[in-house]
């Protein structure tokens, strides 16, 4: 490609070809136009998500990453934690409790209310509100959920009733501290059609429930059903 005086143009074609390349077309008025082709960077691909109790060994499996231009493969990878190591912060590894019973919303407002008997230290309470941070995307981006008072505030019985909004928000993080408790897994499959018949992963549904909750144009009677799905999952255990 010659010597391009000024002034000239260059743009990206953002749309990869069908053999894996990223074109860049640069000309100048009266001259002509040039391309320039680049090969597409490997697809990262971390598997997960991981959760595991803590003192257990997790197993990473990143072989699904891939090159995808023309002749491309990958030659090596490695995992980096952010912890000053070279081992990857390409994934999310969320170690959990090993509870064996599902609590209900109106257990998890008794313990971070702090009133009476409690269970937990108020660290322990503090990280599975962390956790809840770290996975949720309504927690606590939409919803306060940072610190025990806005957990208590969230999950006060008072919010039973009134706003479905309000009434999903309590349920859901009921369900995501129960999660972090250890109770349940991500891939623990719940009834989401009343059939008693359990047919979807735990992650799915609440993904599935708080992406409808974060929507200003969900009917009232879709949220309500998210609140009922996920209030029968949370009670299903409880004693």
């Amino acid at each position: 490609m010659p010597h391009l005086s000024s002034p000239y143009f260059a743009y990206f074609d953002h749309e990869a070809s069908t053999d894996g390349e990223i074109n860049m077309y640069i000309g100048t008025r009266g001259r002509g136009v040039w391309r320039v082709s680049f090969d597409q960077p490997p697809i990262a691909d971390a598997g997960g998500p991981y959760t595991t109790n803590e003192g257990t060994t997790v197993q990473l499996d990143g072989s699904n990453l891939y090159d995808p231009s023309p002749g491309g493969s990958i030659v090596s990878y490695e995992w980096d934690f952010d912890d000053g190591g070279t081992d990857s912060d390409s994934t999310d590894v969320v170690i959990v409790g090993n509870a064996q019973l599902i609590r209900s919303a109106g257990y998890w407002y008794h313990q971070y209310r702090g009133n009476g008997r409690i269970a937990f230290t108020a660290a322990q309470l503090q990280c599975y509100l962390d956790i809840v941070k770290h996975l949720s995307s309504l927690f606590s981006e939409a919803v306060d959920a940072d610190s025990r008072a806005d957990a208590k505030a969230v999950l006060d019985p008072s919010h039973s009733t009134g706003d479905t909004r309000v009434q999903l928000d309590r349920q859901l993080l009921a369900l995501w501290l129960i999660f972090a408790n250890g109770a349940i897994e991500y891939d623990t499959l719940v009834d989401t059609n009343f059939d008693t018949v359990p047919d979807a992963a735990l992650l799915d549904v609440l993904c599935a429930a708080e992406a409808a909750r974060l929507n200003p144009a969900t009917p009232t009677s879709v949220l309500r059903n998210w609140k009922n799905i996920v209030e029968a999952v949370n009670l299903s255990d409880d004693s």
